[in-house]
């Protein structure tokens, strides 16, 4: 590089200038945003949620329900270092902020538990108690236990730090060593997610570009241009983290993948150009050749960035919170790529391009550049046959797609992650040995003057409901008020009189026991009621059915009642039965907006309805057959694999476009069908596979996450853009060599030289 390549670089000087000023502020915000990485699967839902609304309301009466649940061998009721633990916990330095308050809400066991029930203002008998914590703190030998923390909201946001401290306590006071220490709730999801993203990250992003830059060269085939295009994808990437950075976010398990997917998107376009560049350079020489390179991409590559922006912005008008950021700064990101690609890539070019042109006639059109007889014997195939091609891509389209139907969604923590991951075994041991982790809460509200006006009429209604909660069959303990009362004083032997009596006297009693443990709230002028019904999260266990189920149960009793009596369903399992429902709903609603739009944008590029449908049908084969196949197979859906319809088809549409901007030129130059689509074959065919095969070999490196929606949305997206492929290369120039195909042939299309000359009736 001399002052004379700077010369060359020319008006694009400036662009040069500005990027390099921009490396500094870039590397920093990309970097604070790979510092920053939250997730827990109860915030991916957004305060408009009805039952969020509910969840928080809840937390707001009964304290929050994000717990760390602690266990190993040797954790039983007899182990009096759970006393010295339980007070750590509460009073250590390290587990209270700077202001001295506690990071957990409340902290509790099984020890002490059992002796509150049978030594505290109301005692039960210890068989009695015992039975009562069973499948709650105590596992079903009777002995062993766990230690419960409910964390703060100032607890919860520097979770991996205090989770580590609470870890290093239970080592040094009961000599628990980490590998024997299990650990589950709703913290340690959130946890795990957070590690899983970042362990992805660290150990396959270097992998993923390596993999990236070797194709790269490989296929080009000159390193110094496989080393450009590299630098620019790792140049948008930066800057695409900046964005998030600089928006305030943070990183989501999402947005983790993010980065590659705009590598390989923007390397796709820099292959796509530096063929645009490679057949300039005869004709226009070495010079000219970058912005004769723009001048032929710029119409495909504008569009080609418009269809990809749409199909992974339209996952912004979905509710869940990671999904909607992804599709946010996943458009802002393909924008921003495309716009670097047209300015910074062709002064690159000019800058460090191949320095001596192929010695060939620059008289010569660049449609005849580069012939290949493979391309020939296709297009001919492909016209002679173009009715079997046709049908047989149809015949398997419907045959898979009606798999859709059965499609099922899940963001249950033990389907995010491998069998034999730890949070998976820990969950396993934990509900082995204690019982189940999952719990719905049925919060029961009565006016406050019930208590009083009313007599028993609250405890009566707990009563009935935690007798219809036991009969279910996947509900396997419950615990309300009541487990804090005798059982006699509920017996059937005693007359009613002396029974009715009995409560009265107890209730009192019965209220502040209710309120310290977390079973009662009051306020607004009502008394709520908790009662808790515990649930396997190991099991296969569909949580709507089960919602139905408990309601079914549970709202006739209420109904029956004449006084102001209201019921609520609350708790974890039912707002993660709702954040499935809403990954199908979205994946339907985010879908539909990309093939609208995206369908428009070809409509409007090919100046016709009939030529944009027909082109989106090889775009919608790839998403149909895979979400199809899933369907079929029984498959569920994660929250990565939802994305992939609406983005891996907004990418394949990219291919499509590159393919008709050319088929078009040729008629513009006079060609019939046949011999345009061979043109088209001849220049886009060999870009259209090399950016398929980098952008999947990029993607399918990150399968081997330990993350399932990570290794699920990898595989997707390098199935589908193998599948697009086919579909580009097959079914699109069949439908265009059909007697359909006419509709692609009316409009003439500007030739590369920016003249307009008469096209030979296709």
């Amino acid at each position: 590089m001399n002052a004379r390549s700077w010369r060359n670089v020319g008006g694009l000087g400036w662009v040069l200038w500005v990027a390099l000023l921009l490396i500094p502020l870039i590397s920093f915000g990309a970097s604070q945003a790979m510092r920053s990485n939250a997730n827990s699967p109860i915030d991916w839902a957004p305060a408009s949620f009805p039952l969020k609304g509910e969840y928080d309301n809840f937390v707001a009466r009964f304290g929050p329900g994000d717990a760390v649940i602690a266990s190993w061998e040797g954790c039983t009721l007899d182990n009096p270092q759970l006393d010295e633990l339980a007070t750590a916990l509460r009073n250590d330095p390290c587990f209270h902020d700077s202001q001295g308050q506690s990071y957990f809400y409340r902290v509790v066991n099984g020890r002490e538990a059992l002796q509150r029930l049978t030594q505290g203002v109301l005692p039960v008998p210890r068989e009695e108690a015992l039975k009562t914590l069973q499948g709650v703190l105590l596992g079903p030998d009777g002995k062993t236990t766990c230690v419960v923390t409910f964390f703060t909201e100032e607890g919860r946001s520097d979770r991996a730090a205090i989770t580590a401290a609470m870890e290093a306590k239970i080592e040094a006071i009961c000599d628990v060593p980490p590998e024997q220490l299990h650990l589950a709730g709703p913290i340690i999801d959130g946890l795990r997610v957070d590690q899983a993203g970042k362990s992805a990250l660290d150990r396959l992003a270097v992998p993923s570009a390596l993999v990236v830059l070797l194709a790269a060269c490989l296929i080009l085939r000159d390193w110094r241009l496989g080393l450009l295009v590299f630098g620019i994808s790792v140049y948008c990437q930066g800057a695409t983290l900046a964005l998030v950075y600089l928006c305030g976010e943070t990183m989501s398990v999402l947005l983790i993948v993010l980065p590659p997917l705009i590598q390989v998107l923007a390397v796709a376009g820099g292959i796509h150009l530096v063929n645009y560049y490679r057949e300039s350079i005869p004709h226009v020489g070495r010079e000219a050749a970058p912005r004769q390179a723009i001048r032929l991409g710029w119409f495909p590559c504008l569009l080609s960035a418009a269809t990809t922006a749409i199909g992974i912005g339209s996952l912004a008008a979905t509710r869940l919170i990671p999904i909607r950021l992804f599709g946010i700064f996943g458009a802002m990101g393909v924008s921003l790529t495309a716009g670097l690609l047209l300015t910074l890539f062709p002064a690159l070019l000019m800058l460090f391009g191949k320095k001596r042109a192929p010695q060939e006639s620059w008289s010569v059109p660049i449609s005849r550049a580069r012939t290949s007889p493979l391309w020939d014997r296709l297009a001919g195939g492909l016209q002679q046959r173009s009715t079997l091609v046709i049908t047989t891509f149809l015949v398997a389209l419907v045959s898979a797609g009606l798999g859709v139907i059965y499609l099922k969604s899940s963001v249950r923590i033990e389907t995010l992650f491998p069998p034999h991951s730890r949070i998976v075994t820990d969950s396993q041991w934990l509900e082995s040995q204690l019982g189940p982790l999952v719990t719905i809460d049925v919060v029961v509200s009565v006016p406050e003057e019930t208590k009083s006006g009313q007599g028993n009429l609250p405890i009566a209604i707990v009563q009935e409901i935690d007798a219809a909660l036991r009969v279910v069959p996947e509900v396997q303990s419950t615990f309300s008020a009541l487990q804090m009362v005798p059982a006699d004083v509920f017996s059937e032997k005693v007359p009613d009189a002396l029974r009715e009596a009995g409560l009265r006297q107890f209730a009192p009693l019965l209220r502040r026991e209710a309120i310290s443990i977390g079973r009662l709230a009051s306020g607004e002028g009502r008394d709520y009621w908790r009662i808790s019904a515990n649930i396997s999260s190991t099991d296969a266990i569909d949580y709507g059915d089960l919602l139905q189920t408990i309601r079914a149960k549970i709202d006739p009793l209420v109904a029956q009642q004449t006084a102001d009596v209201q019921v609520q369903y609350s708790g974890i399992m039912p707002l993660v039965h709702d954040i499935q429902r809403a990954l199908m709903t979205d994946l339907f609603i985010s879908f539909g907006q990309a093939l609208v739009l995206i369908a428009g944008v070809l409509v409007i590029a090919l100046k016709g309805i009939r030529a944009g449908l027909l082109a989106m049908l090889p775009n919608l084969f790839p998403v149909l057959l895979m979400f199809g196949i899933l369907g079929w197979l029984g498959v569920p859906l994660d929250i990565g694999t939802v994305m992939t319809a609406s983005i891996a088809m907004g990418v394949a549409v990219d291919d499509t476009l590159h393919f008709l901007v050319f088929y078009r030129r040729g008629l513009a130059q006079g060609e019939l069908r046949g011999d345009a689509v061979r043109h088209a074959l001849q220049h886009c065919a060999p870009a259209m596979i090399q950016t398929s095969v980098i952008c999947i070999l990029g993607m399918s490196v990150f399968c081997l996450s330990d993350f399932v929606p990570t290794v699920r949305f990898a595989w997707m997206m390098a199935a589908m853009l193998g599948a697009a492929l086919v579909g580009d290369l097959l079914f699109l120039p069949a439908l265009i060599l059909s007697r359909w195909g006419e509709c692609f042939g009316h409009t003439q299309e500007v030739t590369p030289w920016g003249e307009r000359p008469s096209a030979k009736a296709a």
